[in-house]
């Protein structure tokens, strides 16, 4: 197989990594994460900042990256009644949820199952006011991540904004595995709940996901390089983190 199919059979395994217990019961990953609110009412709280810069804007277009089951999604089309979102993801076991949850946004809304890039290479230059996401770059093969960041680019207008939150890796290897080891030990709290099921296969994504992890510092270098300016952390607690930027 030659490096092509290398990529695209990573890429096609990062499509299905949602599939079984932890697609179909997503929500209950909060319950070994104690910030996790935290993590995504700040995703919310900085795209209303970044809103409210937009004051003669009648509508604000907002696509949001692996949207799951609605939890960041719910967020963004709270932070400005002007928004409007494209979310997409790749599984119809979450996209059946959060369009189940989010119901009565449905005028505000267009939910979309496709691959992130293949959708980003049909957006015009300069069309979109903000790009968000939150816990997909990081399932991302190295590779496949550099594509994405540069049509994200590409595709966002002059002074429009990048938020991501998601597991950046510390940029000291031994804080990141401390991280890695104390997240592991939290997933015992599904063993109280009478699921060790979905604790076996959080364990097993997240030692997948070392395989492939981004630092925090790669983001932000990457981000640089393409021309982004105001490259933020604006929220870190363990191995969670949220980055900013601006086209």
């Amino acid at each position: 197989m030659d490096n092509f199919g290398k990529v695209e059979q990573k890429r096609e395994d990062y499509q299905n990594r949602f599939s079984g217990v932890i697609g179909s019961e997503y929500n209950l990953f909060e319950k070994s994460v104690p910030w996790h609110e935290e993590f995504q009412n700040t995703i919310g709280d900085k795209i209303s900042d970044y809103c409210f810069q937009l004051k003669d804007k009648e509508k604000i277009s907002v696509l949001e990256a692996g949207c799951g089951t609605g939890l960041t999604t719910i967020r963004i089309l709270n932070a400005d009644k002007r928004i409007r979102v494209l979310a997409l993801d790749n599984e119809d076991q979450t996209l059946n949820q959060a369009r189940e949850i989010l119901h009565d946004f449905e005028d505000r809304i267009n939910f979309i199952k496709k691959d992130v890039i293949e959708y980003l290479k049909n957006i015009d230059d300069n069309s979109l006011d903000i790009f968000a996401s939150a816990y997909l770059i990081h399932n991302l093969p190295a590779t496949y991540r550099e594509k994405i960041f540069r049509e994200i680019f590409r595709t966002l207008k002059s002074g429009g904004l990048f938020i991501n939150g998601d597991k950046y890796a510390k940029d000291d290897e031994a804080q990141h595995e401390r991280d890695l080891r104390e997240q592991i030990k939290d997933f015992d709290v599904y063993e109280k709940m009478n699921r060790s099921d979905i604790k076996e296969e959080w364990t097993r994504h997240y030692y997948d996901d070392e395989k492939i992890k981004i630092t925090e510092g790669e983001q932000k270098k990457i981000l640089q390089s393409l021309g982004f300016c105001e490259v933020e952390t604006v929220f870190r607690k363990r191995m969670e983190a949220i980055i900013t930027a601006v086209k």
